[in-house]
């Protein structure tokens, strides 16, 4: 199972994807699509070590599923669009095409987006202690919510709302659903 984690920094999606490596079995693994210090597109681990360097964003982001039976991945095309927009003057690559590129994969989206004013509060935490990259994350999250708002591809979770627990049975449920569909 190919599972994408999307959402604004400091919506749960690191502690959502630890709980998922210990709770699923088939023996996942975990990628960050992200930047170095030096602006190159890396994949890093849970600690957030560098664990590969791609040429390209489209290549970090492609090899990441099709590289992969059974990985989480934080940030996909979805984090292409909102940050993209948010901070470059282009997108790195055509999301269409990257889209299509990963059609015939079995993915499930999950978007990370509990209440605004309780991401502002964390991001702002992290901001102090120079672990981001932006000053606010208002505006990142606003377009995350316009996205799930008019996607259904994106299972909802919510930590105010929902149990990491609970959630993950829900997940589970869905991925079943997913592959009854497709046989």
């Amino acid at each position: 199972m190919i599972i994408i984690l999307e959402g604004p920094d400091c919506s749960g999606k690191t502690t959502l994807a630890k709980y998922l490596l210990t709770s699923l079995k088939g023996n996942y693994n975990y990628i960050h699509n992200s930047l170095d210090e030096n602006k190159n597109f890396v994949w890093r681990d849970l600690e957030r070590n560098i664990i590969k360097k791609h040429s390209s964003l489209y290549d970090s982001h492609l090899k990441s599923i099709t590289k992969h039976k059974n990985v989480i991945v934080d940030r996909l095309w979805p984090s292409e669009l909102v940050y993209g927009s948010l901070f470059r003057s282009k997108l790195e690559y055509s999301i269409p095409e990257l889209r299509k590129e990963i059609k015939n994969y079995k993915t499930l989206y999950i978007g990370c987006l509990p209440p605004k004013h309780l991401v502002e509060k964390y991001h702002k935490r992290r901001l102090y202690s120079n672990e981001e990259d932006f000053n606010t994350v208002s505006s990142v999250y606003d377009l995350y919510e316009c996205l799930f708002n008019l996607s259904n591809e994106f299972l909802i979770f919510d930590y105010e709302i929902e149990s990491i627990e609970k959630f993950t049975r829900r997940l589970t449920n869905e991925y079943k659903q997913c592959l009854a569909t497709a046989n």
